[in-house]
């Protein structure tokens, strides 16, 4: 049976224990329309807040936050993007529903003994993930993410607590070559892919971004901008994926934006981020 839980609910959940492992993290992914929204995925001091944001805020009479315009990005002088802390790697992060194996008969029980979570990949989904990975010149990890628990009351207990990715399977897409079926019965780093049996055992989420700590670091807008172009190599290689982009971007209403504008790189990153059903973090 699969869990009880939406991806979406994993992803939020996820994402606000994630942030704690680095400096800054920004992720462009939660939008509404043209509309990009400043929540916990923008971890910045509050200083550089207010600097970028308290100007073009706008409360209706509620006092509710709204959304912001993307384009308000190419309006922010470079010298605040400076100020930040470093960016130093891309985090790529595809979230992964699992089914809690329980019974006997299931095809890997074999291998464990016992219940575990099993989850596949897609094919496609996965060489373009790859793919972009290998453009990034070690700037980048692609990671599947999926939580050891079975119930809701877990998710949004371990949600409450933030303590959901120490309670999540982490590995990298890396090792799974020509494999696409993953099973694992804990939160770590160690699994099996199948479908003949492979042991696994990667790095946590902690040492993959340790890794790239020693990576020389870029202004905001500069690594927005690179990881932009590697989406664009991407694009001019896959006429596919490139046709859905397309597509996206029209239904997005981004035909308004200017090519080499901060604002369109990181249209770009949103765009992209949705076809491929994947997460972009974009790291100090």
């Amino acid at each position: 049976m699969f869990v009880p839980f939406k991806k979406k609910n994993l992803r939020k959940i996820f994402l606000s224990g994630n942030i704690q492992k680095t400096n800054i993290t920004f992720s462009p992914d939660e939008t509404d329309e043209f509309y990009f929204g400043f929540d916990e995925a923008f971890d910045l001091p509050k200083e550089d807040i207010y600097r970028m944001v308290l100007a073009i805020e706008r409360f209706p009479p509620n006092k509710i936050l709204q959304s912001i315009p993307v384009t308000v990005f190419d309006h922010v002088p470079r010298s605040v993007f400076r100020r930040l802390p470093d960016f130093k790697f891309n985090l790529f992060v595809q979230y992964k529903r699992p089914e809690y194996m329980v019974r006997l008969h299931a095809s890997e029980w074999k291998e464990w003994q016992c219940p575990y979570y099993r989850y596949t990949v897609p094919d496609e989904q996965h060489k373009r993930l790859e793919q972009l990975r290998s453009k990034s010149n070690d700037r980048a990890s692609v990671v599947y993410a999926s939580p050891a628990l079975h119930t809701k009351e877990s998710l949004f207990q371990l949600g409450r607590e933030r303590r959901i990715v120490e309670n999540s399977n982490v590995i990298e897409s890396k090792y799974f070559g020509k494999h696409r079926k993953y099973t694992y019965v804990d939160a770590s780093n160690i699994g099996k892919l199948h479908s003949v049996a492979q042991d696994i055992e990667g790095k946590s989420l902690d040492n993959i971004i340790e890794s790239h700590q020693g990576n020389e670091g870029n202004a905001f807008d500069e690594e927005v901008r690179s990881l932009s172009d590697n989406i664009e190599g991407l694009l001019a290689e896959d006429q596919e994926i490139r046709e859905l982009h397309n597509a996206a971007w029209r239904a997005n209403n981004y035909s308004q934006l200017t090519e080499g504008r901060l604002s369109y790189a990181i249209a770009n990153i949103r765009v992209i981020s949705e076809i491929l059903e994947s997460r972009i973090y974009i790291m100090g």
